[in-house]
């Protein structure tokens, strides 16, 4: 058994726009990512990190509330290299991990500056 965590860092161009009090936002980001690998109940634990690159696209829909503003927000990335996991238990074996990644949520925002 294994598990895996993908942490990102990037910085990079949106826009915004407002109608009354709905905004929205889009921005695209290239990122640097970095994949950690761990092994679950092994004899000896095994763990592996590597770097990626990725490019991640958000959209983000919200209404101004005073200082408030409740968002909804989507979102989606691709790595551009795979990553490939070996089992040890079975070596032959090699599972290619998805590159595609997307995210959808909700969020509240508190605004500086705002009256």
């Amino acid at each position: 058994m294994a598990a895996y965590r993908n942490f990102r860092f990037g910085v990079g161009a949106g826009g915004w726009r407002k109608w009354g009090r709905v905004f929205g936002d889009l921005g695209i980001f290239p990122e640097l990512t970095l994949l950690t690998l761990n092994g679950k109940q092994l004899a000896p634990g095994r763990s592996a990190t590597a770097w990626g690159a990725a490019a991640d696209l958000r959209a983000r829909l919200g209404l101004t509330w005073g200082r408030l503003a409740p968002f909804l927000f989507a979102g989606g990335s691709y790595a551009l290299r795979g990553e490939h996991l070996t089992l040890d238990d079975r070596p032959q074996t090699s599972i290619t991990l998805s590159r595609a990644n997307v995210s959808a949520g909700a969020g509240l925002a508190f605004l500086f500056g705002a009256r």
